[in-house]
């Protein structure tokens, strides 16, 4: 008979899939163990990138202001090449079409680096040969006023 099943035969059944679901829970478990693993790691990972964009960005700041200081340098020489030849700063100013108080600020940049404020690498990255100051050119015999220029020119 079919329906009638000996204690030993149903507690090999049992034992059976009991195994069976160990084994499957075993397996499960070494599964888990080995993704939690593979997600600690990269979630660590994952926050060493946040760090290396935090240096790098402070590097690429750091680096765009040099290139700034450079580009700003060299528009302050070139408005002090304007003032020597004797412009005013309202006129620079209404000819480059930007604020007097802008044209003061690339002035100074320009005065500072006279003074050695600014790095000698952005200076010598600006690739402006320094000027010579009023009272070289008047030692020299070069200097000339707005108005001694403007009658050479024939205005």
């Amino acid at each position: 008979m079919d329906g009638t099943t000996s204690r030993k035969q149903a507690r090999a059944r049992v034992l059976e899939r009991q195994r069976d679901a160990a084994a499957a829970r075993e397996a499960r478990e070494r599964a888990n163990i080995g993704d939690l693993t593979e997600f600690t790691v990269q979630a660590a990972r994952a926050a060493e990138v946040d760090g290396w964009l935090a240096h790098r960005l402070e590097a690429l700041h750091a680096e765009a202001e040099r290139r700034r200081d450079t580009h700003r340098l060299a528009a302050g020489l070139a408005l002090r090449r304007m003032r020597l030849r004797g412009e005013t700063i309202p006129g620079i100013a209404d000819a480059a079409g930007v604020s007097i108080g802008r044209v003061r600020d690339f002035l100074k940049m320009a005065a500072r680096s006279d003074a050695g404020d600014q790095p000698a690498a952005a200076v010598a990255s600006a690739q402006v040969p320094p000027l010579p100051t009023p009272m070289d050119q008047i030692a020299d015999g070069r200097a000339v006023s707005a108005r001694d220029a403007a009658d050479r020119q024939g205005t």
